[in-house]
C-alpha cells in the first residue's frame, strides 16, 4: 500500500474516532464541572497538573523513539533488532512505573505538604494507583499508531470514551463521589485499555514479540539515546508547560482561580488537539517514511499537512470567538463566566501557534531534537518569570498572557531555523490559507447575525450555528477556489468515505 493511501486511511480511522471521543470528552467536562464544587475542580485540575509532569519522568524515555524507530526497522525489514528495541523499552517503562507509585504513596504528605495543599494527599494516592496501567497503556498506543492500527485504536478509543462516560454517570451523578469518582473511574477504563491493547498487539503483530533477538549495535544505541535523550528531557519540560498556569495558580492564587483558567484551556486544547490527534503520531511516522523512500516529496507533505490542519483550526477558531459565551454559559453554567474572556484570547492565539506547530514534527523527523530542547528550556524560563510576575494580579489572565507569549517566541524560533537556517524553504501555503481564513470569516459573519438575531436562545441558536455553520464554511470554500487539482487527486486515490460527495461539494464541475 502506498504511504499516502496508508495516511488517509489512518487519517480517516482517526477522524471517526477522535470526533465520537470529543463530543463525549465535552460531555464529561460538562458533568464534572457542573456536578463539581469549583473548588474540588480547581483541585483536580492542581494535582492532574503535577501528575502530568511526574509521567514523564516515571516512563523513563521509553515513549518518544517507537514512533520514530518503529517505522524505520520496519522499511529496513530489521525484525530481530526491532524485537529488542520493543523487549527493553517495556521492561524499562514497567520498572519505572512501579518505582513511581511506591515513592509516592511514602511521600504525598511531604510533597503535597511542600505546595501548600496538604488535604489532597489521600486524592493524590488514589491516582497512584493508575501509574502503572496509565504507563503500559501509554507505550502500547505508541506501537500501535506505528503500526498503522488506527482503525483498532478509532474503534476501542470510541468504546472506552463512552466507558468512561458512563462510570461518570454512575460514579458522580448517582453515587455523588465527586472527585474521589473522578479518580476511580480513571483506574477502571486505563487497566481495562492497557490490558485489551497490550493483549491484541501481541497476537495480530507477534512476530515483533517473539522470535530471535539481536542486539541494536552500540551506533544504534547511541542514536537513540541522542534522540531520546533530549526529547525525554522536553516531554518534561513541556508537561510542566502544560500545567504551569494550573500549578502557579494553585500555588500564588486560589483553586477558584485554578478551574478558571483550567477550564477555557483545556477546552481550546481539547479542540485544537483533535487535528493533532487525527494526524500527529501519522505525521511523524509517514514524513519519517516520506524522507527515507522519496525526500522529494517532503516539503509537500509538509504543506499536506499544513493546509490540513489549517482547514480545521481556522473555522473553530472564528466559531468560537463569536459564540463564546453561549458555547460556555450553556455548556458549564453561569458559574464560569469570567472563563469567557479567556476563552476568546486563548482560541485566537493558538489558532497560528497550533498550525506552526508542525515545526516540532519537522524537528523530530530530521532529528534535530537538541533544538527541541533548548526551546523547551527558554519557553520554561518565559512562562515562570511571566507567570510570577502577572499571575498575582492578573490571576486566570495572567497565566493565559504566559502561556502564549513563550509559545509565540519559541515556535516563531522554530519555524525561522526549518525554513531559513535548514533551508527547507517556505513550507506555509499562505495563498491557500488565505482563501481558508476568508471562507471562515465569511462563516463567522453567519453566524454573527444568528448571533444577533437570536439574542439569549442559546440553545436554538447553537444548534442552528453548528448546523448552518459546517454548511456555510463548505460552500464559502467553494465559492473562493480553495481547493486545485493536487487537492482533488488527493481525495481521489485516498481511501476516505464519501469520495463523490466531498468531490461535489468542494470543486465546481
Amino acid at each position: 500500500m502506498s504511504i499516502s493511501r496508508k495516511v488517509s486511511a489512518a487519517v480517516t480511522y482517526n477522524t471517526i474516532r477522535i470526533v465520537i471521543s470529543t463530543l463525549l470528552s465535552i460531555f464529561y467536562s460538562i458533568i464534572t464541572v457542573r456536578w463539581l464544587q469549583i473548588q474540588n475542580f480547581g483541585g483536580y485540575g492542581f494535582l492532574d497538573g503535577i501528575f502530568s509532569i511526574l509521567a514523564t519522568i516515571y516512563v523513563l524515555g521509553t515513549h518518544a523513539p517507537l514512533l520514530r524507530f518503529i517505522p524505520e526497522f520496519m522499511a529496513k525489514r530489521d525484525y530481530p533488532r526491532l524485537r529488542k528495541l520493543l523487549s527493553s523499552l517495556q521492561k524499562i517503562n514497567l520498572a519505572g512505573s512501579c518505582i513511581a507509585t511506591l515513592i509516592i504513596f511514602l511521600g504525598a504528605d511531604v510533597f503535597l505538604g511542600a505546595l501548600g495543599r496538604p488535604e489532597l494527599a489521600f486524592y493524590a494516592r488514589l491516582i497512584a494507583l493508575g501509574i502503572v496501567p496509565r504507563a503500559v497503556l501509554g507505550i502500547t498506543k505508541n506501537i500501535l499508531n506505528s503500526l498503522y492500527e488506527q482503525k483498532f485504536l478509532s474503534i476501542f478509543e470510541t468504546f472506552f470514551s463512552a466507558l468512561e462516560f458512563f462510570l461518570l454517570i454512575i460514579f458522580v451523578v448517582f453515587l455523588k463521589l465527586e472527585l474521589t469518582g473522578i479518580i476511580i473511574i480513571g483506574l477502571i477504563t486505563n487497566s481495562t485499555a492497557a490490558t485489551v491493547y497490550s493483549l491484541y498487539v501481541r497476537r495480530k503483530h507477534a512476530q515483533l514479540f517473539n522470535g530471535e533477538e539481536k542486539p541494536l549495535g552500540t551506533d544504534t544505541i547511541q542514536r537513540i539515546i541522542k534522540y531520546t535523550t533530549p526529547l525525554t528531557i522536553l516531554d518534561l519540560v513541556g508537561s510542566f508547560l502544560s500545567s504551569a498556569g494550573n500549578i502557579i495558580l494553585g500555588a500564588l492564587r486560589n483553586l477558584e482561580d485554578v478551574a478558571y483558567y483550567d477550564i477555557p484551556n483545556s477546552f481550546v486544547e481539547r479542540v485544537f488537539l483533535q487535528a493533532w490527534l487525527v494526524i500527529g503520531t501519522i505525521g511523524t511516522i509517514s514524513l519519517t517514511e516520506i524522507r527515507y523512500s522519496n525526500e522529494d516529496r517532503f516539503r509537500f507533505a509538509i504543506e499536506q499537512y499544513v493546509k490540513l490542519l489549517s482547514l480545521y483550526a481556522f473555522p473553530v477558531t472564528v466559531g468560537g470567538v463569536v459564540l463564546a459565551e453561549p458555547i460556555l454559559l450553556t455548556l458549564y453554567g453561569s458559574k464560569i463566566l469570567p472563563s469567557v474572556q479567556i476563552f476568546r484570547i486563548l482560541l485566537l492565539a493558538y489558532c497560528p501557534l497550533k498550525i506552526l506547530a508542525i515545526s516540532d514534527t519537522i524537528l523530530r523527523v530530521t532529528e534535530k531534537t537538541h533544538i527541541l530542547l533548548f526551546g523547551g528550556i527558554a519557553r520554561s524560563a518565559i512562562i515562570i518569570v511571566l507567570g510570577f510576575w502577572l499571575v498575582p494580579n492578573l490571576g486566570a489572565t495572567g497565566a493565559a498572557i504566559s502561556a502564549i507569549t513563550s509559545s509565540a517566541i519559541v515556535i516563531a524560533s522554530y519555524v525561522y531555523i526549518i525554513a531559513v537556517r535548514n533551508r527547507l524553504g517556505n513550507f506555509i501555503p499562505i495563498g491557500v490559507l488565505g482563501k481558508y481564513l476568508l471562507s471562515s470569516l465569511l462563516m463567522g459573519a453567519v453566524l454573527g447575525l444568528l448571533h444577533h438575531l437570536l439574542g439569549k436562545a442559546t440553545i436554538p441558536l447553537l444548534l442552528t450555528a453548528f448546523t448552518i455553520g459546517p454548511l456555510t464554511y463548505a460552500l464559502a470554500l467553494r465559492f473562493v477556489n480553495a481547493f486545485d487539482l493536487t487537492d482533488k487527486k488527493l481525495i481521489m486515490d485516498s481511501k476516505i468515505p464519501f469520495k463523490s460527495v466531498i468531490l461535489k461539494l468542494l470543486w465546481k464541475k
